[in-house]
């Protein structure tokens, strides 16, 4: 992710410092908090509270369960789900 600011020139941009932390499974962005569910790990981050949820990789999980423990805003299915398991967690929706 990048991040612009317009009225700095390129040789300032140079000299700011740049932290990057990698976290597995979840990503936080200003107020936008996003869990990578991919396996039965995604139970583990309960403190996190994400606003949206992305399932991908056709998750073992309990769906219903997963939407009791967080309170997404948005769950967003990646393209590489199983369409038949899609299809059965919207109808859980």
């Amino acid at each position: 992710m990048w991040a612009r600011n317009s009225k700095l020139s390129f040789d300032q941009l140079q000299q700011q410092p740049v932290t990057v932390h990698r976290l597995p499974h979840f990503f936080i962005h200003n107020n936008q908090r996003l869990l990578v569910c991919q396996d039965s790990l995604a139970f583990r981050f309960k403190a996190f509270q994400p606003t949206h949820l992305l399932l991908t990789q056709s998750p073992k999980i309990d769906f219903k369960r997963l939407l009791l423990l967080y309170t997404p805003q948005h769950v967003i299915f990646a393209a590489d789900n199983a369409p038949w398991l899609v299809k059965k967690m919207v109808i859980k929706l």
